[in-house]
């Protein structure tokens, strides 16, 4: 396991870089650009003080021991969404040849419009520009008391576009679905009355990416979602250290990969 967080020449395309502890950019090999496995994150791959590894880092080291070649990417961007990824390979000369993500959850669940902003700014397919359509969701109090309109973006015109890039670059794709968290859960934090919906949105954003194509599959992690929600995460977003084992435990029972 190498550390390269800092000491690397990645690029990662437009769009504003995450500054915080949560970006992580980890490889078993700096032998050459071929890996088999990129494992590539939003926050929700990242361990924490309440989760010393998360889910992404122990399939980390499981598929290391395993002889498997592999490099994981957790939270490059503030919005770290599929427009991340895709401009990650298209800007770099890393070659894989399976891909683990648990990437849609940001790009569909509320936002202010300063982030929507910052999503739309990396979206890689040009000519699609006037088919970025921004969606009004609800009215929502933020933390400095002003109240703002949460919005998020309509992804119809780039699900195929999405789909048929995964499916060109990686020889097999493993796509996890979004937790669907109800109101019901308890937490200090209160979510704007659409953050729940979307999550559901997000599934079906996710499962339509993959079912476009043969090579890319999508996992839900249903057996979480029948646990007590509490036990599983803090904040309705980010997993418990429970939640991350869980998670790991299904992830890696689930994916069987093969060096190659």
């Amino acid at each position: 396991m190498i550390d390269i967080t800092i000491h690397n020449d990645i690029q990662w395309g437009p769009g504003k870089k995450n500054e915080g502890t949560d970006f992580k950019v980890i490889a078993s090999n700096l032998e050459s650009n071929g890996f088999d496995v990129l494992i590539f994150t939003d926050s929700k791959g990242s361990s924490s003080e309440k989760a010393k590894k998360s889910w992404a880092e122990l399939l980390f080291e499981s598929y290391e021991n395993l002889g498997l070649r592999v490099l994981l990417i957790t939270r490059p961007k503030e919005m770290t969404v599929f427009f991340t990824l895709i401009n990650f390979i298209q800007e770099n000369k890393y070659r894989f040849n399976f891909l683990i993500t648990n990437l849609g959850f940001v790009d569909l669940t509320p936002k202010k419009q300063s982030y929507i902003q910052d999503i739309i700014d990396q979206k890689p397919f040009i000519f699609n520009a006037l088919h970025m359509a921004i969606v009004d969701l609800c009215e929502y109090q933020l933390n400095n008391g002003s109240i703002e309109l949460l919005k998020t973006v309509n992804y119809t015109h780039f699900q195929t576009e999405i789909s048929k890039f995964i499916s060109t670059h990686f020889k097999q794709s493993y796509l996890i679905g979004v937790l669907e968290f109800d109101d019901n859960i308890r937490i200090d934090r209160i979510r704007p009355k659409h953050f729940f919906l979307q999550l559901k949105q997000s599934n079906i954003f996710i499962r339509r990416i993959a079912k476009s194509s043969s090579n890319i599959s999508y996992l839900s992690p249903v057996l979480l979602e029948e646990m007590a929600p509490e036990s599983i995460s803090m904040d309705a977003v980010h997993l418990s250290e429970y939640g991350h084992q869980i998670l790991y435990e299904f992830a890696f029972q689930t994916i069987v990969l093969i060096k190659q």
